[in-house]
């Protein structure tokens, strides 16, 4: 398990942290930095940052879940969904300044001026990763000199934003860059497009 300790005073606990050392449950690993936590003992923390890896230690053995708990001031545990429908969601899990690029899927819904907004459902995250599937939710990436869009796809330079009625199934792949909090909850222009194709 992990306590991180908020400067507000509310503690936060993750329980059945991830215990295995390769990708079947062989209860290998132990509470150790990266193996079951993604930082040191004591580091400070900002909003966004991997802190622990998921997994199923303890009782929940063999059913990776995780047990969140909020208690305020220190105190006894109150229900955490409020708190959670408030927090940032981030696209993928890395650590701060590691390589990545990741592969988007959903719906170009609007584009031009440099960017491209896309309603994304599915992620997969380079090196290594798999496709997953997120709630639905809108990013923009910016477009360099150079990112290549498929010919079939409508138009995204000129001056103005365009809003598409008709939304076109795609796949975005992003240029390698550094994990940052930005890139990670996917703020616009972030995320830079290297290449962009319409899906069948």
């Amino acid at each position: 398990m992990l306590y991180l300790n908020g400067r507000s005073g509310t503690t936060y606990l993750y329980i059945h942290l991830n215990n295995d050392l390769t990708q079947g449950n062989d209860n290998r690993g132990r509470c150790a930095l990266d193996i079951a936590y993604a930082v040191r003992d004591g580091a400070a923390v900002t909003a966004g940052e991997p802190i622990g890896f998921n997994g199923d230690s303890g009782d929940q053995d063999g059913n990776p879940g995780l047990h969140f708990e909020v208690h305020p001031n220190a105190g006894p545990p109150v229900n955490p969904f409020g708190h959670l429908r408030r927090a940032r969601r981030p696209l993928f899990a890395a650590k701060p300044g590691s390589e990545f690029s990741l592969g988007l899927r959903g719906k170009l819904v609007g584009g031009g001026t440099g960017s491209v907004t896309l309603e994304v459902v599915r992620v997969r995250q380079y090196p290594g990763g798999r496709w997953l599937t997120i709630d639905a939710r809108t990013v923009e990436l910016a477009v360099p000199a150079g990112a290549a869009v498929a010919s079939s796809l409508p138009a995204l330079s000129g001056e103005t934003v365009r809003v598409f009625k008709s939304p076109v199934a795609v796949a975005a792949f992003t240029t390698k860059a550094k994990t940052s909090l930005d890139a990670l909850v996917g703020t616009p222009g972030a995320l830079q497009l290297r290449r962009l194709s319409a899906i069948p």
